[in-house]
C-alpha cells in the first residue's frame, strides 16, 4: 500500500481513494470480529477521508463514487449507533441526490437511487419513493433480471398510492423473480387477493 501511495501521490485524488477504501476495509474487518468500538472510529476515519476529496476536488472524476461511500459509510456508522438515524439520514440523502441529479451516466445512480427510495417510502412519500425505486430499475442492463428486493417495496408504494394495476403488475413480477422458499410470496399473494387482482402464476 505505501509503494501505490509514493507513486501515485502526484495523484491526490487517487490516492485519498486509496485510503479511504483501506478506511472502510478495516472498519469492515473490526466490526465482523465485534470489535465495534474501533471499527466506529475508521469508519469515521473513512467517511472523513471521502468529504476531503468532496470538498477538495469538487471536480475530479471520482467525485461521484466518493458521494456513495459517504452515504454507505453513514449508514454503517447508524448501524453501529456511532450516529443516530435522523442525523445521518440528511446526510445520506443529500449525497445520493447529488449522484442521481448530477451524475445521471453513472453506474452509482443505480445505488443512490435505490437509497433514496427506501428513504423516501420510510416517510410516507410514496411518489418519490416510485420515482427512485424506478429509476434504480431502469439502470439493470439485463432486462430478464428485474431485482425482487426492489419489486417488493415499488409494489406496495404504488399501492399506498392507490395505483393497484401497477401495484399488481410488481407484485407478480416479484413473485416469479424472488427466491425459491421467501416467506413473502404468500403475504404477497394475499394482498393481490384483497385487492381483487390477478396473480399470474
Amino acid at each position: 500500500m505505501v509503494d501505490a501511495l509514493v507513486a501515485d501521490f502526484n495523484d491526490l485524488p487517487k490516492v485519498l481513494c486509496i485510503i479511504g477504501e483501506e478506511y472502510g476495509i478495516k472498519a469492515s474487518e473490526l466490526k465482523s470480529q465485534g470489535l465495534e468500538t474501533e471499527a466506529k472510529e475508521y469508519f469515521q476515519k473513512a467517511v472523513s477521508v471521502w468529504e476531503r476529496v468532496i470538498q477538495e476536488f469538487p471536480d475530479c472524476d471520482i467525485i461521484p463514487r466518493a458521494y456513495l461511500s459517504v452515504a454507505n459509510y453513514y449508514e454503517k456508522l447508524i448501524e453501529l449507533g456511532a450516529v443516530t438515524k435522523p442525523e445521518a439520514t440528511p446526510k445520506i440523502e443529500y449525497a445520493c441526490q447529488v449522484i442521481t441529479e448530477n451524475f445521471p451516466g453513472s453506474k452509482y445512480v443505480k445505488p443512490a437511487a435505490l437509497k433514496l427510495g427506501q428513504i423516501n417510502f420510510e416517510k410516507g412519500q410514496w411518489l418519490k419513493a416510485t420515482q427512485y425505486w424506478e429509476l434504480s430499475l431502469g439502470k439493470y442492463t439485463e432486462k430478464k433480471y428485474r431485482p425482487h428486493h426492489i419489486l417488493y417495496p415499488l409494489g406496495r408504494a404504488f399501492e399506498e398510492l392507490g395505483r393497484l394495476e401497477e401495484a399488481g403488475q410488481v407484485y407478480n413480477e416479484f413473485i416469479q423473480t424472488t427466491y425459491p422458499g421467501d416467506p413473502r410470496v404468500e403475504r404477497v399473494r394475499a394482498r393481490l387477493e384483497n385487492l381483487a387482482l390477478p396473480t399470474d402464476n
